[in-house]
């Protein structure tokens, strides 16, 4: 299943590839290379950036509503933390050590939550960015011809 994540990367760069030299003439094809992977680059970091800044505030957003939760008097939070301290104390931990390794592995379990929450609100948003640019390359110029179009390199 690994190896076919990268399927439809030729469905990408083939015709990006093709929309950048179409039209330019054979001897501008270097400039058309250099600015087409500058432009690659810069749309990898700021797109690596946008994506680590999402995850992070979507993060805390979850942890906060998933915080909201874990209060005592909470019936399902209250049965988990006494669980957890009884099985402590099982391991020969005092009570008041016992309740804190469980407030710290429901902590723990909470941001796990939190994170995994915030993985799925960001592919949302990924998959509603692409779906909305999809539309661009139909809109576009057709380009004059000026010969075949270069391999990739």
């Amino acid at each position: 299943m690994a190896r076919f994540h990268r399927a439809g990367l030729p469905f990408l760069f083939i015709p990006i590839n093709t929309l950048c030299y179409s039209g330019i003439p054979q001897e501008k094809y270097n400039e058309v290379s250099g600015l087409t992977a500058l432009m690659r680059n810069l749309g990898g970091s700021v797109g690596i950036s946008f994506v680590t800044t999402l995850l992070a505030r979507f993060t805390q957003i979850h942890l906060n509503m998933i915080g909201a939760h874990t209060v005592a008097g909470n019936g399902p939070f209250d049965a988990m933390r006494n669980g957890l301290t009884s099985a402590w104390m099982r391991n020969g931990i005092a009570r008041p050590d016992a309740m804190q390794h469980a407030h710290a592995q429901i902590y723990g379990m909470a941001q796990i939550q939190a994170r995994l929450l915030s993985y799925v609100d960001v592919i949302w948003i990924m998959v509603v960015l692409t779906a909305m640019l999809i539309p661009i390359p139909f809109l576009m110029n057709k380009p004059k011809k000026a010969g075949p179009a270069p391999m990739a390199h």
